[in-house]
């Protein structure tokens, strides 16, 4: 029963970093949020932070990670590529912050170029199987 707890508690402390991280990135760029920052956001110690990640740049790739493999998934689980895109504007509005703030000018121009190309890649693969080319 305590590995439940501990593993609630240890998902909701990286929730609420994250969180944390996202709302000071609406305010400024990764380079000019810190640890402490962080760590007063969510209202937890520095070892805390430190026993789920090295550093804010680790956190940040973290998050953006995660996204891109959530994407990732729905053009995977996704049949039909035209519908991909639908898919991809549903889940964008549906996780409004996270993605105004990872696609904004404080986050990383890369992701959001990664993203677009997930549709690109998965109908180039589907193609082949039915080779097209």
């Amino acid at each position: 029963m305590s590995d439940k707890k501990t593993d609630h508690r240890v998902r909701y402390t990286k929730m609420v970093i994250k969180e944390s991280l996202l709302k000071l990135l609406t305010e400024r760029s990764i380079n000019k949020v810190t640890v402490t920052d962080i760590c007063s956001e969510a209202n937890i110690n520095r070892n805390t932070f430190y026993s789920h990640y090295a550093n804010q740049f680790e956190l940040l790739s973290t998050i953006e990670n995660d996204l891109y493999e959530e994407i990732k998934q729905l053009g995977i689980n996704s049949s039909n590529p035209q519908k991909l895109s639908y898919e991809l504007c549903k889940y964008i509005k549906a996780n409004k912050t996270i993605c105004e703030v990872l696609f904004s000018e404080h986050g990383d121009k890369e992701l959001l170029e990664r993203i677009l190309y997930i549709s690109h890649d998965l109908t180039i693969e589907r193609w082949k199987r039915i080779k097209i080319f």
